[in-house]
């Protein structure tokens, strides 16, 4: 058994490499430059704070409906949004600073 030398593919199959190789990599290009899809825009709320009676209701308004999940930790209120969200909050502890 011989062992054959290494030799250069012939013309044809390296131009089909090197074009291919160029078409991979003009893709990728195109791919890193190409805008991506914008993210959803978030939906605006209100959100008021009422207390009475030693109890607080927090009231979080949108002009249409949004799955949400609340949970508590240590005494804190956790609200996630299924949705981006924009609500105003820096002005909810008017007449609730017992609360906030």
């Amino acid at each position: 058994m011989q062992i054959t030398p290494w030799r250069a593919p012939p013309p044809a199959a390296r131009r089909v490499c090197i074009v291919a190789a160029t078409i991979a990599l003009l893709m990728t290009i195109l791919l890193l430059v190409l805008p991506r899809p914008a993210a959803a825009q978030p939906i605006r709320g209100e959100a008021t704070l009422s207390s009475r009676d030693g109890y607080a209701r927090l009231v979080i308004r949108f002009p249409e409906a949004i799955d949400a999940q609340v949970r508590s930790s240590g005494g804190i209120l956790i609200v996630q949004f299924a949705r981006p969200v924009n609500v105003a909050v820096d002005r909810i502890n008017v007449g609730s600073t017992d609360w906030i």
